[in-house]
């Protein structure tokens, strides 16, 4: 609830903002497309747990307007493909079995790898952002300056994928047996590798945006920029699911029931958020060049000419 309460404020700043922003008279209009790649992963991690991350990659569009060095994007749509991975040590307890071949028996379990899994998500988004240019369309030059941005945004978290891996070997020891291996029919001896797919479901996240890089002139009119960015979640995602954990599975005891690490007890009430970070790419268009001339002098791109009629 928190975290919906946190979500519920950004976007009641950025419809304040837009309000505002939308009062002043913008120098100039762009019709942006991006794309951006790098690194993901997910916070929040149980006792035991090592999370290594994954790559990411996306596409943008949206609107930029801006007056002199002020930029503000009132909307943005992207298309990110994010990925993470993790693995934890485990262990699962020994059982006592019924064979109906051999009699009473306990059932022991050795792990010969760690529980490991992979997530892909689709990431649809809707956000906005503001910030800083140095780029003065009075006095700017062909090689650009400095800008920065920062935002809000809404994801729509759909699971692609989510695979869970663990190789473990079963063995039993017989209550009738001295030797485990004394003309038993049946032993149990088994090396397994369970690989089953998890499901999470869609998430909805609430992402705090920021960018940092450089803006180059392109053409007389048109933009170019080459930053990084970094996106950090504030609202929880492995929310309202049911704890399940690696143990027997109750038709068969030699084999394992595997579960995500986060389905795990030890990740009840831990707060679990994406964070993606990377390199963005957006060309914009100039979409009003007219508009743009604010006195007799059109002064949008990085040379000033003169407008007829003014």
């Amino acid at each position: 609830m928190k975290g919906l309460n946190v979500l519920w404020i950004a976007l009641g700043f950025w419809v304040a903002t837009a309000c505002n922003t939308a009062k002043a008279q913008f120098v100039s209009d762009y019709l942006l497309v991006g794309g951006s790649g790098g690194y993901s992963t997910m916070t929040g991690r149980s006792r035991d747990m090592t999370v290594t991350g994954g790559g990411n990659g996306g596409l943008s569009i949206g609107w930029e307007v801006r007056r002199t060095h002020l930029i503000y994007r009132p909307v943005c749509v992207e298309l990110q493909v994010s990925s993470s991975s993790c693995n934890r040590r485990i262990e699962v307890e020994e059982v006592r079995i019924k064979d109906t071949q051999s009699g009473d028996a306990t059932m022991h379990y050795e792990m010969r790898s760690r529980l490991r899994e992979r997530q892909i998500w689709i990431m649809p988004s809707l956000g906005c952002m503001v910030g800083y240019s140095g780029n003065n369309f009075r006095n700017s030059r062909i090689h650009g300056a400095f800008y920065a941005l920062a935002g809000v945004k809404v994801s729509v978290m759909a699971e692609v994928r989510n695979e869970v891996w663990l190789d473990y070997e079963t063995t039993a020891t017989y209550d009738r047996y001295i030797d485990d291996y004394e003309d038993m029919p049946n032993h149990f001896y088994q090396t397994r590798h369970e690989r089953v797919r998890e499901r999470f479901g869609t998430k909805v996240c609430g992402m705090a945006s920021g960018e940092l890089g450089w803006e180059l002139n392109s053409g007389r009119f048109d933009k170019l920029k080459i930053g990084a960015f970094v996106d950090v979640g504030f609202t929880n995602v492995m929310y309202g699911m049911e704890r399940r954990e690696c143990g027997p599975m109750a038709e068969n005891a030699a084999r394992l029931s595997v579960h995500s690490s986060y389905r795990s007890e030890e990740m009840e009430g831990r707060f679990v958020t994406p964070v993606m970070a990377g390199v963005k790419v957006t060309y914009l268009f100039n979409v009003n060049i007219k508009r743009n001339c604010i006195s007799k002098d059109c002064v949008i791109g990085y040379r000033q000419h003169r407008v007829s009629g003014r």
